[in-house]
């Protein structure tokens, strides 16, 4: 069944073009983010306390909008993550902005739980792709949980559905092997191409890091929602005499 969704998630990432497009919109805001920030600390000079309120503003702002914006992006791309065809009605994002925005906070703070947590934290919060594809996983938790047990105690309620450890460790480390090769390679084309310097202080690294990030954390989203949802067809329903 993982070797099957894998191929059923990677064929879901690359034949809608509705999550290329949520991708292009969140990178679009995510750079825009940065760059008004980096605008605005310019506009301070060589002020020490500028920088210093600057930097701790973008501690608490900068993971507070990914787990918003990945939200948001989940939430869009729901039906299609659950089998479907097209984005879900703008109507319900307008009518639930806020529950969607609670998610994304909610799963953010989880995430830098998670990220405290020892032989994790580097794994996680440095590496943009794996922390999104646990964010991702969180509010599609939080948006299909009750639906999904509500089905299934019609149809077999002592089925299991939902991933166990070391498949989710393993969608994890798939996360971070798809980022480290596509930061990797794009970065390397960039510094040859003289776009970027090759100083680590003036590449911009980090900026494309976060962007990048949200690649391999909604492929490996398709195929955690891939998984779940062949399971679910494949659930044997429960005798009744």
């Amino acid at each position: 069944m993982f070797w099957t969704s894998i191929v059923d998630g990677i064929g879901m990432f690359f034949s809608h073009w509705e999550i290329w497009v949520g991708i292009l919109i969140y990178g679009t805001i995510f750079l825009t983010y940065f760059l008004l920030f980096g605008f605005a600390l310019s506009k301070g000079g060589d002020n020490r306390g500028v920088e210093m309120a600057g930097c701790l503003i973008h501690l608490i702002a900068g993971p507070a909008l990914q787990g918003i914006l990945v939200s948001f992006l989940v939430t869009a791309i729901f039906p299609i993550l659950c089998g479907g065809d097209d984005f879900i009605s703008l109507s319900f994002l307008t009518e639930n902005w806020w529950a969607i925005t609670k998610a994304g906070l909610i799963s953010i703070c989880i995430t830098l739980l998670l990220s405290s947590t020892p032989f994790v934290d580097s794994f996680i919060y440095s590496t943009p792709g794996t922390s999104i594809f646990v964010q991702g996983v969180i509010v599609f938790r939080m948006l299909a949980n009750k639906v999904l047990f509500e089905v299934l105690d019609k149809i077999n309620p002592n089925a299991d559905i939902f991933l166990g450890f070391w498949t989710l460790v393993g969608l994890l480390i798939l996360s971070f092997v798809i980022h480290f090769i596509i930061s990797s390679g794009l970065m390397l084309l960039l510094i040859n191409l003289e776009i970027i310097s090759s100083d680590p202080m003036e590449s911009m690294d980090f900026v494309i890091d976060n962007i990048i990030g949200v690649f391999p954390g909604i492929l490996c989203l398709c195929i955690y929602c891939s998984f779940i949802r062949l399971t679910f067809l494949n659930i044997p329903p429960t005798i009744t005499s």
